[in-house]
């Protein structure tokens, strides 16, 4: 029997989900999926809402990811994802949403400033989660388990979707997901260029200053306190988590006191005087959109105290793209 493919669009604000709308085109393709999206809209006076309804009436199924941003609004006020979902909605195509379940942590540049907007997304999800079919996430490798298992359990119970036969002159799922990854690749490079004169964070230049503890063994040596820019912390966590994988608190807290407390006579070893000291650093490159954190269950074999939870770290696309900046910068 030969297995069918089936088509989903995907709807979402595009600018603060690039890593999100990745995520579910891996989802997409891992379940046999082809994923439609304005990635793959050609750049033609045919990128209408004529040409966008079109592909959502030729998609068997619709796919929505909401988080902090309402979106690109008409002269209604009402904005082009809401349009598309309403759109959905009433050709009675078979829907799938996944809305951020924690509005607070989203950073700042990725929520609307302005309060109409605001109310608008609030009204937006409302509406949306009066249906059924919504699931919830928090981070973007939460959102792909989701879609995969929310869109592989549709196939197998939905039957008005028809789906395609691939044959000789059907596009081939890897050469479209690679053709994807290389559009994504483009478009950051793009980013690049455009913000190339423009530093990563304000306080990229400013110090930031920590009181370490070294110890001899057992032995106190002393204290002392050392000082690193934001931008120096930030190069040494990415060289961390570029080169890998599973990074969790106890790993970058353990580099970063390595970096500032350089060069120790042997058998010395520092530490951070205060436990908490590693939360301003993680707030900060959080908070500019350097790096995320995933929540692995389990207890901590390394520091002070033992918890029942740690955070992984990863860097984003955007820190990618600024610790390239920085490195080139320095060499």
């Amino acid at each position: 029997m030969l297995e069918k493919i089936y088509s989903v669009f995907v709807s979402s604000t595009y600018e603060d989900l690039r890593e999100e709308r990745a995520e579910v085109q891996r989802a997409l393709l891992m379940a046999k999926c082809f994923p439609i999206g304005m990635e793959a809209f050609p750049s033609t006076d045919e990128e209408t809402w004529e040409f966008i309804k079109r592909q959502i009436e030729d998609a068997d199924f619709y796919l929505l990811v909401i988080a902090g941003r309402y979106g690109s609004a008409d002269e209604q006020g009402i904005s082009f994802t809401e349009k598309e979902y309403d759109y959905a909605k009433e050709i009675r195509k078979p829907i799938l949403a996944f809305v951020h379940s924690d509005p607070g942590s989203i950073i700042a540049s990725k929520t609307d400033e302005n309060d109409t907007k605001r109310q608008s997304l609030l009204a937006f999800i409302k509406k949306v989660q009066s249906r059924p079919l919504v699931s919830r996430y928090t981070t973007p490798h939460e959102l792909r388990s989701q879609v995969l298992f929310s869109i592989t359990n549709l196939k197998e119970t939905d039957k008005s979707a028809i789906g395609f036969v691939r044959g000789n002159q059907t596009a081939d799922l890897k050469k479209y997901a690679d053709a994807l990854e290389e559009i994504s690749k483009l478009r950051n490079a793009l980013d690049f260029i455009n913000r190339d004169n423009c530093e990563p964070f304000p306080e990229a230049n400013d110090e930031h200053k920590a009181l370490l503890t070294v110890d001899f063994g057992k032995v106190h040596i002393d204290d002392r306190e050392v000082t690193a820019t934001w931008g120096d912390i930030f190069l040494t966590i990415a060289e961390l988590l570029i080169h890998n994988t599973n990074v969790g608190d106890y790993s970058v807290e353990h580099e970063i006191v390595k970096k500032l407390s350089g060069s120790l006579q042997d058998g010395h070893e520092a530490k951070f005087s205060d436990t908490y000291a590693i939360q301003p650093i993680k707030s900060k490159m959080y908070g500019r959109g350097l790096v995320e954190f995933e929540t692995a269950e389990g207890a901590s074999l390394f520091g002070s105290t033992f918890t029942n939870s740690y955070h992984i770290w990863r860097l984003t696309d955007n820190g990618r793209i600024w610790y390239r900046k920085l490195t080139l910068d320095q060499q």
